[in-house]
């Protein structure tokens, strides 16, 4: 296969900053970061689900004597 001079440095270039693009993700930089998204998005997705399935049962199960006694009463709203 043989490809023409403009062809040739388009695929050089191509390679190039595919080069530069794998050289940032494997990066310690790029580590931290994605960590640090992965962490932040843990805890707030964690959060969230979690006072759903709180409110989810004192709804259901607020006016049982046991278990009601010990769901947080902000959840009565």
């Amino acid at each position: 296969m043989k490809f023409n001079e403009t062809q040739e440095e388009k695929i050089v270039e191509n390679l190039e900053e595919l080069n530069e693009n794998v050289v940032k993700q494997n990066s310690y930089k790029g580590y931290l970061v994605k960590g640090m998204f992965y962490g932040i998005g843990f805890v707030v997705g964690t959060t969230i689900l979690g006072a759903l399935v709180l409110s989810i049962l004192y709804k259901l199960f607020g006016n049982v004597p046991l278990i009601g006694e010990y769901l947080p009463d902000s959840f009565s709203n």
